[in-house]
């Protein structure tokens, strides 16, 4: 059997540490409920707290799987409040440099399907409105970053946007940023819908 990694902050991380299943309560564990991903092992090493330097911190203490068949990236909230809590010069500038570093690390040890997904917000409570700006740089270097290395990247931001807007902020997210049960299983069906997509093992197409 072979596996897919999930990377990323507490979105993917949900606990998994604490679960006899390793997958957490969010969408890996959604996934893991899904046929179509039955013939996968899902490896779930999201952190609570991660920033993309973290990321990059993780994969040199624990290394890709060699029977690693996808790898799956959600990391940048905790950058955005890295740099609107005292270090302005975080993003656009560091966050490229750590993000680019990051997915030339995957690559290293990972020469197949890589998933990269744009980390989102949501309009309540209202103080994140003024995070929007530093999430749209954000997202405009992870595009990059996945033009550069090969990666499918899946665009989240308005889907959660249209969603909110469909179903209210307290459907989907508890905080503005941690997503309920209804925002895991939405978050799910993207990276589903996106998962067929991804190129073969050894392709250098990007998103």
């Amino acid at each position: 059997m072979t596996s897919i990694l999930f990377l990323g902050d507490s979105i993917t991380d949900c606990g998994h540490c604490f679960d006899p299943s390793g997958l957490g309560s969010g969408y890996v564990s959604v996934l893991a409920q899904n046929p179509a991903l039955a013939r996968y092992s899902l490896i779930n090493r999201g952190q609570d707290g991660f920033t993309i330097r973290d990321v990059r911190r993780l994969l040199r203490l624990f290394p890709i799987p060699e029977d690693c068949s996808f790898v799956s990236l959600l990391a940048g909230v905790n950058d955005a409040a890295l740099h609107l809590s005292g270090n302005p010069h975080h993003i656009p500038g560091n966050f490229r440099r750590e993000f680019h570093g990051a997915l030339s690390d995957i690559r290293r040890q990972h020469r197949g399907a890589l998933l990269v997904m744009e980390p989102f917000l949501f309009s309540s409570p209202c103080e994140l409105i003024g995070w929007q700006p530093v999430m749209r740089q954000i997202s405009a270097v992870i595009r990059e970053a996945c033009a550069v290395y090969g990666a499918r990247f899946l665009p989240l931001m308005e889907v959660f946007r249209s969603a909110e807007k469909e179903r209210g902020t307290a459907a989907l997210s508890i905080d503005g940023i941690h997503l309920t049960e209804e925002g895991n299983r939405l978050l799910a069906r993207q990276w589903i819908t996106a998962a067929p997509l991804l190129s073969p093992p050894g392709a250098s197409g990007g998103s």
